[in-house]
C-alpha cells in the first residue's frame, strides 16, 4: 500500500498555468491557458489559491482562552500577484476543468469550466463557450468558496 501524502493540487495549478505563461513571450492577442486538472481531489480553494493566493487565516485570541478565526489576505503567491508585485502580466483568462476526459468533455466542460480574469493583465479576454459566454471571476467575489 502507498503512502500518505499531502495534496498539493493548488501549486501543481499555479506550475501548469506559470509553465504555459512564459512560454509564448509577448503576443499581439490576449493569452487564454486551459488547465485541465487530471486530479478527483481538485476544488474551488484549490483553484482559488492557485490563482489567487493562498487563503490565511488569522486569529484572535479571546480571554476564554478561545481564538476567534476569521479569514484574512490572501498571501501574494498567485499567478497575477507575487511577493514582488502584478505578474504574468500576459496571462489574460484562465480555464480550468477539473479531470475532463475525451468522454466527459461535452457533459462536464459545459457545467464546471470556469473563466478566471486576471485584472492585472495587459489585455483583456472574453471566453464563450458555444452556449454563453463564461461567468468571471474574481478573488474577491470567489473568497472562502
Amino acid at each position: 500500500m502507498g503512502e500518505a501524502q499531502w495534496l498539493r493540487t493548488d501549486e501543481d495549478i499555479r506550475d501548469a498555468v506559470e509553465v504555459k505563461a512564459k512560454k509564448y513571450g509577448e503576443l499581439s492577442l490576449p493569452l487564454v491557458v486551459a488547465v485541465n486538472v487530471k486530479s478527483e481531489h481538485c476544488d474551488n480553494v484549490d483553484v482559488n489559491n492557485a490563482l489567487f493566493g493562498d487563503e490565511t487565516i488569522e486569529l484572535t485570541p479571546l480571554p476564554d482562552k478561545s481564538h476567534l478565526a476569521k479569514l484574512g489576505q490572501r498571501r501574494p503567491n498567485g499567478i497575477w500577484l507575487g511577493s514582488a508585485g502584478p505578474r504574468n502580466r500576459l496571462v489574460s483568462a484562465i480555464l480550468i476543468g477539473c479531470d475532463i476526459t475525451v468522454y466527459t468533455c461535452a457533459i462536464r466542460a459545459a457545467a464546471e469550466v470556469v473563466n478566471l480574469h486576471g485584472r492585472l493583465a495587459s489585455k483583456e479576454a472574453w471566453v464563450t463557450n458555444a452556449r454563453r459566454r463564461l461567468p468571471r471571476y474574481s478573488p474577491e467575489a470567489r473568497r472562502g468558496a
